[in-house]
Order: C-alpha cells, then sequence, then structure tokens
C-alpha cells in the first residue's frame, strides 16, 4: 500500500496521513515511546488499525461493551450492544498485527431455540483460563467471556461461553440470585450489571449491581467458581455502577464505584481467604466512581493501579499503598487518610487541531491501562466519546497518557477514526488486547456500530 500523502501535526511533528480507517494525532510532538502509529485505505492483513465486521444476526447495536480474553490457546475479542437485548460475536487475534475481521464466533447470548437463556450485561468480561464444572473440581476452559445472567445446564447465575462453545454458570450469593438473577429468568426485564477482570490469564472477576436493596457487589477469586460478597459500610444506591480488580503480591484489591455518592469502595482479598475486607473508601468530585480500570502504571512492580473518572477529571491511584490499607468497619470516603503519594496522578481532556470540544467531550467515560511501548509500565487510555473530530461532533476520540514523571498530566497521544462520522462516539467502551508481546487498545463507537482494534507497531 502507497502513502497518498503527508501532513503535520498542531506542534508540526511529521506524520503519515491516509485517508482511510483511523488517524493517530500526536501531540506536543511527543508519542508513547518508540509507539509508531500508521493509517491504511483499507483493510488488509497485519494492518495496524482493523475495524470488526458487525454479524448480521447481531440487531441491537455493536460496540457498547468490549472484553478481551488471552491464553496459550490464542487470544479474542469480545464485542457486544445494548445490555439485556444484544447478542455478541467474538473475533480472533492470531498474531502480531493480524486479526479476522469477521467473526469466529457469534453465539453470545444467542437467543435460539436450543441456547441457554441469557441476558447481556452491561459491561462484559474476559478471562484467558477459567474454571469450569466438571468432577469433584472442575475443569479449565480457554478463552471465555463472562456475557450476563443466564440459566445453564449446570445452574443459573452469570453465564460463561468458552473457545469449544462450552457454556456453564458461576453461581452467585443468594443475595444476588434473589434480587437480580431469579427476576431477570423470570420476567426477562433488564436489571444493570458490569463485570470486570483483571488482566491475568486466571483472572479474578467482579460484578456489580447497582439499583439493589441491600447493595450488590461481588467477586470470583482466580481459578475459582466460588462468588465472594463484598459489602459497603452505608447503602449506596448507585454501589456496583462500575467495578475493577487490582493484582497485588498477596491476592487481590477489588474496587466498587457508586458515582451517584461519589465514592468507591475499596476492598482486600489474600490468596486462600474465603473473605474480602473493607479497607476504604475514596471520595471526590461529581461523579468520582462513574468508571473504574486496573493495570500496572508504575515500573517495577507487580502491583496493578486503580484509575478512577469523574465528571471532569481522571485519577490514578498506587496499588501499593491501596494494598496497606488495614481493614475497617466504617471507612470515610475521603482522600484525607490515604497514605502520601498514594494519588499518583489527576488530569483532564486535551485536544488538538484536529481533535476539540472538550467541555461536551464526556471525557472518562470508558478507562483502561494499556503499555503500548513495552517499557514495562502503563499508559492510561481514556475514552472521550462526545469529542468532535474534523468537525463532525461527537465522533469520539481515544486519549492517552504517559501518567508518570514530573509531568504526568501531559496528553501522550489522541486516536480517532479518519473516517470519523457525527456520533460515532469513539471511545465509549474500552479494552486492551494482548498478542505476540505487543499491546493494543480496542475502541468501541456504538453510535454508528464500529468496533476498532489499534496496534502500536
Amino acid at each position: 500500500m502507497s502513502v497518498s500523502n503527508y501532513s503535520r501535526s498542531s506542534a508540526g511533528r511529521p506524520r503519515r496521513l491516509l485517508s482511510g480507517l483511523v488517524a493517530l494525532s500526536v501531540l506536543g510532538g511527543m508519542g508513547v515511546g518508540a509507539c509508531s502509529w500508521s493509517r491504511y485505505d483499507d483493510l488488509q492483513d497485519n494492518a495496524p488499525v482493523l475495524l470488526l465486521k458487525k454479524p448480521e444476526k447481531l440487531k441491537n447495536g455493536f460496540g457498547i461493551s468490549l472484553a478481551f480474553a488471552s491464553s496459550d490457546a490464542g487470544s479474542r475479542v469480545l464485542v457486544v450492544g445494548a445490555p439485556y437485548l444484544s447478542r455478541g460475536a467474538a473475533f480472533t487475534v492470531v498474531g502480531n498485527q493480524d486479526a479476522k475481521v469477521d467473526a469466529s464466533d457469534t453465539g453470545f447470548c444467542d437467543a435460539g431455540a436450543d441456547s441457554n437463556l441469557c441476558y447481556m450485561a452491561n459491561q462484559v468480561a474476559g478471562i484467558g483460563l477459567a474454571r469450569a464444572p466438571e468432577g469433584a473440581s472442575g475443569t479449565i476452559l480457554d478463552l471465555c467471556f463472562v456475557m450476563g445472567v443466564g440459566q445453564a445446564a449446570n445452574d443459573a447465575g452469570l453465564l460463561v461461553r468458552c473457545l469449544d462453545q462450552t457454556e456453564y454458570a458461576l453461581g452467585v450469593p443468594t443475595g444476588v440470585f434473589n434480587a437480580l438473577v431469579n427476576p431477570v429468568l423470570q420476567t426477562g426485564e433488564g436489571q444493570p450489571l458490569f463485570l470486570a477482570a483483571d488482566k491475568d490469564s486466571q483472572a479474578s472477576v467482579i460484578a456489580g449491581a447497582p439499583g439493589q436493596t441491600p447493595p450488590l457487589a461481588w467477586f470470583y477469586a482466580p481459578d475459582s467458581m466460588a462468588p465472594i460478597e463484598l459489602l459497603p459500610s452505608a447503602n449506596d444506591p448507585s454501589y456496583g455502577s462500575a467495578v475493577a480488580s487490582l493484582r497485588v503480591p498477596d491476592g487481590r484489591v477489588l474496587a466498587v464505584g457508586a458515582p451517584e455518592e461519589n465514592h468507591v469502595y475499596l476492598f482486600h482479598w489474600k490468596t486462600g481467604e474465603t473473605e474480602a475486607r473493607l479497607v476504604g473508601c475514596l471520595g471526590g468530585p461529581e461523579n468520582f466512581g462513574r468508571a473504574l480500570a486496573s493495570g500496572r502504571v508504575n515500573a517495577g512492580d507487580e502491583t496493578d493501579e486503580l484509575v478512577v473518572a469523574d465528571a471532569v477529571n481522571v485519577h490514578v491511584f498506587d496499588g501499593s499503598k491501596l494494598a496497606g490499607l488495614p481493614a475497617v468497619a466504617t471507612p470515610s470516603c475521603s482522600l484525607a487518610s490515604l497514605p502520601e503519594a498514594t494519588l499518583l496522578a489527576s488530569f483532564g481532556c486535551g485536544s488538538d487541531a484536529s481533535v476539540t470540544g472538550c467541555e461536551q467531550s464526556d471525557f472518562g467515560a470508558a478507562l483502561e491501562v494499556a503499555d503500548l511501548d513495552a517499557d514495562g509500565d502503563g499508559e492510561v487510555i481514556v475514552g472521550a466519546p462526545r469529542m468532535t473530530v474534523r468537525e463532525q461532533n461527537s465522533a469520539g476520540a481515544v486519549l492517552v497518557y504517559d501518567a508518570e514523571g514530573e509531568r504526568p498530566f501531559l496528553l501522550s497521544d489522541v486516536l480517532f477514526l479518519s473516517s470519523a462520522e457525527e456520533g460515532d462516539r469513539l471511545g465509549s467502551s474500552l479494552a486492551v488486547g494482548r498478542t505476540g508481546g505487543q499491546e493494543f487498545v480496542i475502541a468501541g463507537a456504538p453510535g454508528n456500530e464500529k468496533t476498532a482494534m489499534m496496534f502500536c507497531s
């Protein structure tokens, strides 16, 4: 493929620009390390940017929620549409910058006559290696996704589908079954459900169901099918609207957002234990906790950081400091009692000549952490789906922050579709893929039913 022309960014840095699927703007003469982004006229093998093709049988949206799973068996991306209405489709990533743009499995919440009863969650989760029911201790299956509420042969609970198309249900706490699972299965009426997993192959999965009394959140430890409840100290109605699992040396730190109250509750589970202890409650500005993510922002340790969005800014908290918090029965929801330097960075929306409109951008609608330049520490990836791109309103963009050094608030990169259309809303959902030693960004643009995989070469 030939290069059609060259242009310069607002900072004067030369950049290759093609008229095709996706463009990346590099701000301030900076990129993410040695990361090089290219633009292509059309889909081709090994292209650094791919738009996934929406299967015909998916009738209720595409790109509203995303999840990724990876193991020695390969890598897959799950793309779904509207919660409780849509089906889902998995796409295969078979090598570095090589993915299949056609779905490899469209059986997620299939709704067929022989299918399990299933209702898609607001946010889905991926597990590279999942323990499934079989015999006394279960078996390990590859490339599984937790889809939502469902009924399988073994149980009713959270329905899981794996690479070999095995489906099973993860059991849920009794209170969750009575308040969420059974009513949904009986009536088919949707209730909010948010799922997330950490980035280990044998990941911990966490779930939140806001709007319930008492509040509902629970998780599954790595390599486990047993649910563990996460009970807050107050009945915050929006508790469970966002969830995240942080890998720490002795287990997991679990974060549960209650954004209507501007709170994020923290729990610490230690390997081998059967319960998680409440260790704190973060409090912040308006809508603090509306989106959460985890990943290794700091180099040199084995601990994930917690990333939190509020109505305007994104904040990064040191996971090692959070893991050291003592158990507390009734925590004060603030930042004042945190250990020194727990808050690593806070930053807001940035723009350039091609991408504007921070005021109405919905900056922080989705969050992720990815080590795009393979330097051992991660960049914070932020969705801004209402940004204007080349005069296309709400086309959306994905903003990248290095989140370290003396100026962690500086914007590193902006990703957007060069074929951006009004109302795309790119960045409404995010996931991070990993293949061939490289991490890459997966971004949903559900306004016009698009999903892009963006590789750094």
